[in-house]
């Protein structure tokens, strides 16, 4: 299969749109490196406690001067436009936020602990904060978004509004 994405794909959405998955999905058919910010972005085996911003930036920086190629998935605002300059294509999961809401309570009760993108030993998985964070934080965020991608006219944006556009990416 021809990677039509180009070599360093970022992806971004609210939680639970499925750019784990996705940025997994693509990494696998191209043989691309992938980084979950999520990962770097919070301390294993706590519940979801947050490394300092410089920690953040630090991580992202290193993934991209080791990787020529890559595929890196989460928001992160802090150190998006970096990630945006080094990108070639920018993949915008955006459906509707009520399927959002339930694919978290869905993981939650799952708790996976194999599940894609979670946090290494994390000690729980659902938190009434980030359904908060989801309703009321992510449309102030995609004004951002937006924002973010006009300035940054390269790249190759895909904005996908529903769960089949972004299942249906690649396969």
């Amino acid at each position: 299969m021809k990677n039509s994405l180009g070599k360093r794909i970022a992806i971004i959405g609210p939680s639970n749109s499925g750019k784990s998955t996705l940025a997994e999905k693509i990494g696998k058919a191209f043989g691309i490196p992938i980084l979950h910010l999520d990962q770097i972005a919070h301390k294993p085996g706590t519940s979801w406690e947050r490394v300092s911003e410089l920690d953040l930036i630090e991580a992202q920086d290193q993934f991209l001067i080791k990787n020529n190629t890559w595929v890196i998935e989460g928001n992160y605002s802090v150190c998006m436009s970096q990630r945006f300059g080094h990108a070639e294509t920018l993949i915008w999961c955006d459906p509707p936020l009520i399927g959002c809401i339930g694919r978290y309570i869905i993981r939650s009760i799952k708790s996976d602990p194999d599940r894609v993108g979670r946090l290494k030993d994390a000690k729980h998985e659902f938190s009434l904060a980030l359904i908060k964070y989801t309703i009321f934080n992510y449309p102030k965020n995609r004004s951002k978004y937006l924002e973010l991608i006009q300035m940054n006219s390269h790249l190759n944006c895909l904005h996908m509004r529903t769960f089949s556009e972004i299942k249906n990416l690649i396969f």
